[in-house]
């Protein structure tokens, strides 16, 4: 048998939907918490909505393993919940000689990595397949994918409440005093609740929210480039 109290996750984002979803799907009781009034209101939600195949990961990588794994898992999820999965595949284009060779290095990532279907193609398959892409060389990796990651977010939540957990919406996690090992205590939505642990996915508000907590490490936000 559970304890009574809960689970917490901040952020409604995929990330923390996707861990409150595990959870309620084993039986764990679990509140979400986001101060905004939609679920995926900020990464989420400005993306571009691509699956990327897996053609850039070293292979054997952490990175490489699960996008394979996410790629496979989100399409069956998609389809079984009638969810938008349009495959239409990409072009990686070489400009020139030394991209070239680059290119070919991410063919032989792709290989490894199991990307399905990865073609070469020379200057003529490129201008026949888009005439206004010029470059030496290109590959097409025709599983990439665009789907609608608000959507997805959205079905995430509607199966953390059909697992007896709860998506708290307009609820900001303003304090968080950690009591036990098991026992952690929140304010949120000027309200204070007792919970067994607590899981922080709030992205760019992660910094926030541990200073929220009081004493302990000050993380800070580094912003990059995801090339």
């Amino acid at each position: 048998m559970h304890q009574e109290r809960p689970f917490g996750v901040v952020g409604a984002g995929i990330v923390g939907l996707a861990v409150a979803r595990h959870l309620s799907g084993h039986g764990v009781p679990v509140r979400v918490f986001d101060k905004e009034t939609q679920v995926a209101a900020h990464q989420t939600g400005h993306n571009s909505g691509v699956v990327h195949a897996g053609i850039y990961y070293a292979p054997g990588s952490a990175k490489a393993v699960l996008c394979r794994r996410g790629v496979d898992l989100l399409k069956v999820y998609c389809a079984e919940r009638g969810l938008p999965w349009d495959e239409r595949g990409k072009l990686v284009v070489a400009r020139d000689d030394a991209e070239t060779v680059r290119l070919r290095e991410l063919l032989r990532r792709s290989e490894v990595n199991g990307v399905p279907g990865v073609r070469w193609l020379d200057r003529a398959a490129i201008a026949e397949l888009e005439p206004a892409v010029a470059g030496h060389a290109a590959l097409l990796p025709p599983t990439t994918a665009i789907t609608d990651f608000p959507a997805i977010a959205r079905s995430f939540a509607r199966d953390v409440t059909d697992g007896g957990g709860q998506v708290s919406l307009g609820c900001q996690v303003t304090a968080v005093r950690p009591l036990t090992d098991d026992h952690v205590e929140v304010t949120a939505g000027g309200a204070t609740i007792q919970l067994r642990g607590l899981v922080i996915c709030a992205g760019l508000q992660s910094d926030l929210v541990a200073r929220a907590a009081g004493d302990g490490p000050d993380p800070q936000i580094v912003p990059f480039r995801g090339e």
